[in-house]
């Protein structure tokens, strides 16, 4: 018999800890400089690991992008927080940024990426929209202490 799922929560501040200590080593590798910041988010236990796989793929694409940078001049940049009642998971670099609008780099098989599959941002998007979020590219003015490149919610 399968026991009720019974409601727990999860900070999201501590998904992005998790995921940041996962990459520090690519970080470290490719010379990237990093920071986070957070406020005290809830969420439901049970998004927890779609939420990391979606911040996987953010910090994924950043660190392959950053590195058109020169190697003193990386940066990726993990907040948490809330506006208007929104919790927002936001990965910001100081990468070449977007070509391309979301709708059009959240479609499936698109990729700016060689060898790229195109399914990361795709997937990140349908996880969000699971749970009544949305990815969107942010602009600089949008949130403090953005970094200049690809910006991701």
């Amino acid at each position: 018999m399968q026991q009720p799922l019974q409601e727990e929560t999860a900070r999201l501040e501590k998904i992005a800890e998790s995921a940041f200590k996962v990459m520090r080593f690519r970080f470290d590798r490719n010379k990237i400089g990093s920071k986070s910041w957070h406020q005290y988010l809830l969420l439901s236990k049970d998004r927890k690991k779609l939420l990391t796989i979606t911040l996987m793929n953010f910090l994924d694409n950043s660190i392959y992008w950053l590195q058109k940078n020169k190697e003193n001049d990386r940066k990726i940049k993990i907040i948490t927080a809330s506006i208007d009642n929104n919790c927002l998971l936001v990965v910001s670099d100081n990468g070449p940024g977007f070509e391309d609008l979301v709708e059009i780099v959240t479609l499936p098989f698109f990729t700016r990426k060689p060898g790229g599959m195109g399914l990361g941002l795709y997937i990140a998007d349908r996880i969000a929209r699971m749970n009544g979020g949305q990815v969107k590219i942010l602009n600089g003015d949008e949130l403090p202490g953005l970094l200049q490149g690809q910006i991701l919610r």
